[in-house]
């Protein structure tokens, strides 16, 4: 799943994936997933 994602976005915009970098990408996708748990759950 991750790589599939990494491989989308590295092969649409490589320089985007080179300058915001891959631990900061994958940091806002986990917190929007925990955010969109959070609203399900309350």
């Amino acid at each position: 799943m991750v790589e599939q994602l990494q491989t989308m976005l590295g092969s649409m915009a490589p320089g985007f994936m080179k300058a915001y970098g891959v631990q900061a990408l994958l940091a806002e996708l986990m917190e929007g997933v925990h955010k969109d748990l959070e609203a399900k759950t309350s």
